[in-house]
């Protein structure tokens, strides 16, 4: 057994002596700025929602969410990015006699990239709107969020990641609720 490792070991080392493309490779300095993250995207979203309602009326929910983002990063020196990013998600959380009808968010995200990865952290403002089941009055309220994340760049245009973010109301449209809401999502986009 420990002729075969020591075997292979003297190969893998003689084969990464002995090839210009391998010892290249090897010695060719990290550039961390090989990917540029600036300009326009849009894309999709598909996640987790949980809600945690406290005050005049409690109630812990979770459920999925899907939805839709654009945005815009500049690129400041050689890997720091700003920009804004507004988001529209659909929950289907419900908690008799009420239901999730939207969350809204515009964020200002910035970050680093490490080539083809993105690191991001956010903060904004988000509204949500929920309805009574079979009608009734809807309660709408603007509160604030912060989040981070992380994306990949699959090609040139096709971007991939991750993100997470919590979502504030105080006294939730003058109803005497405090809602925390917190979304995980894997997100899609595409470049421009």
């Amino acid at each position: 057994m420990v002729r075969h490792v020591l075997g292979a070991a003297a190969f893998v080392l003689a084969l990464g002596t002995t090839s210009p493309l391998l010892a290249a490779d090897a010695t060719a300095p990290f550039d961390p700025t090989g990917f540029g993250w600036d300009g326009a995207y849009v894309g999709v979203q598909l996640g987790y929602d949980w809600l945690d309602a406290d005050g005049t009326y409690s109630a812990e929910v979770d459920d999925g969410v899907a939805g839709l983002h654009a945005g815009y990063l500049f690129r400041f020196g050689d890997n720091v990015y700003v920009g804004p990013e507004v988001s529209a998600e659909y929950s289907g959380m419900k908690h008799p006699p009420y239901e999730t009808d939207h969350l809204l968010s515009a964020r200002l995200r910035g970050g680093m990239s490490l080539d083809r990865f993105l690191f991001t952290g956010s903060v904004g403002v988000s509204q949500a709107r929920f309805s009574r089941s079979g009608g009734g009055p809807r309660y709408a309220d603007t509160g604030w969020l912060v989040g981070a994340g992380v994306d990949y760049a699959i090609t040139d245009r096709v971007t991939a990641g991750i993100d997470y973010s919590h979502h504030s109301f105080s006294d939730f449209d003058g109803t005497g609720v405090d809602v925390d809401m917190n979304v995980l999502r894997a997100r899609l986009g595409l470049k421009f």
